[in-house]
């Protein structure tokens, strides 16, 4: 049975775009890249020459991925084994001083007989009785498709099954989380081809974008966690319009990240006397490539 592919594009920090796949979801990213204002801020490596070479001696170890030139010369297509295998060589990346750019995923289809084809997936998920209704309506507005349901256990636990296309999964596993409180497990795996299922919505919720070119701080950020997801920590360097969070709302919102405590005697209690809560921890990589859609890209450095 033939698995499924991922693509990915990853960009250096001067207009370079990478893309990544070839196991059913991607990250793709085919338009010149304005990094002028988030560039260069700590990369060791940063041009396209280093990133390409980088990229094709991957595959002398990782015979699971394969890299092509893409349109232009600062362009790469990168394929690999899901969208796990592409956020390791991310991250490896990241740590050895690459700084680039990467778009969101991208499930790779096929045509057979000039009928367009994608991948499917059986999407088994074990949730409480009590979270069933807003997992199954998460399902189902990713054209998944119920074919098994039952009760298992003595603790009101219930077992869906459904099939689904590999897009829709996209992203789907940090909601379904989030609809269930945390008590949902899911497990997916490759089932076959099938006619494209139409449009999917991954992602209703805005952006959370920086107000202003600073230094986060914890004090700007400890009221900012409040608006949504955060994807920045304490003392990072951000840029205005730079995407620093998800929205918990539809609609973008614009944020002061950078905001320092003003120089009064103030103690940093609330108004009850009760300590400000603390950061709460930033998604990592792999979350971070899911969460977007077109045009937005995920800065790594």
């Amino acid at each position: 049975m033939d698995a499924p592919a991922t693509e990915v594009i990853v960009a250096p920090t001067t207009e370079h775009d990478v893309d990544r796949g070839r196991d059913r979801r991607s990250l793709r990213d085919q338009k010149p890249l304005d990094l002028a204002k988030g560039g260069r801020r700590k990369g060791k490596y940063v041009t396209s020459r280093k990133l390409r070479d980088r990229l094709y001696r991957e595959l002398e170890r990782n015979l699971a991925m394969k890299v092509e030139d893409g349109e232009t010369a600062d362009t790469f297509i990168i394929s690999g084994r899901g969208t796990l295998h592409i956020t390791i060589l991310i991250e490896s990346m990241r740590r050895e001083g690459y700084e680039f750019m990467v778009g969101p995923p991208k499930v790779i289809n096929k045509r057979v007989d000039d009928k367009l084809l994608e991948p499917f997936e059986i999407a088994t998920v074990e949730v409480a009785e009590l979270h069933t209704g807003p997992v199954v309506e998460l399902l189902g507005k990713r054209r998944g498709q119920m074919f098994d349901m039952q009760e298992i256990g003595s603790e009101g636990t219930s077992l869906v099954k459904y099939k689904i296309p590999t897009r829709g999964l996209l992203g789907l596993r940090n909601a379904i989380l989030t609809a269930s409180r945390g008590t949902a497990i899911l497990n997916t795996v490759f089932d076959s081809y099938g006619p494209w299922a139409g449009d999917i919505n991954t992602r209703d919720q805005g952006s959370l974008v920086a107000f202003e070119d600073g230094t986060t701080t914890s004090y700007a950020l400890c009221s900012a966690q409040e608006r949504g997801q955060m994807f920045v920590s304490p003392g990072m360097e951000v840029y205005k319009g730079q995407i620093v969070g998800i929205h918990q709302r539809p609609g973008d919102l614009s944020l002061n990240v950078c905001k320092k405590k003003a120089a009064t005697n103030w103690s940093g209690l609330n108004i009850n006397g009760e300590a400000m809560g603390k950061i709460k921890p930033v998604m990592g990589i792999t979350y971070l490539v899911r969460a977007f859609t077109e045009p937005a890209r995920v800065y790594i450095r």
